[in-house]
Order: C-alpha cells, then structure tokens, then sequence
C-alpha cells in the first residue's frame, strides 16, 4: 500500500531523502509506528536509515 508519491530534491543525499521520509511520517502520524525498514543497498539509503534511527 503506498501513502503518498513524494518529490526528494536533488542531489539525492540521505539527508533529503531522510526530509522527505520524515515529512510523510509526520504527515500521517506514523513516526513511532514504524518497526522496520526495507531498502536497496544503496549507500545514501542506508545512511538516511541510520540518520533516521538516530
């Protein structure tokens, strides 16, 4: 089920990419829902999740 299609600004940095998660989240009231997280291997997408973790 997808919530939203959203644009992540260029360059695709795990910090803007990790602004765009965190507006959705924010938007539908799901931040402390989450329980896990699926993602490529991507380096700048394993660092947003490690940026979002905290």
């Amino acid at each position: 089920m997808a919530l939203t299609i959203s644009h992540v600004r260029y360059p695709y940095t795990a910090e803007n990419i990790n602004d765009a998660i965190e507006e959705i989240l924010e938007k539908w009231d799901l931040r402390s829902k989450v329980y896990s997280i699926t993602t490529d291997n991507g380096s700048n997408i394993k660092k947003c999740v490690k940026i979002w973790k905290g």
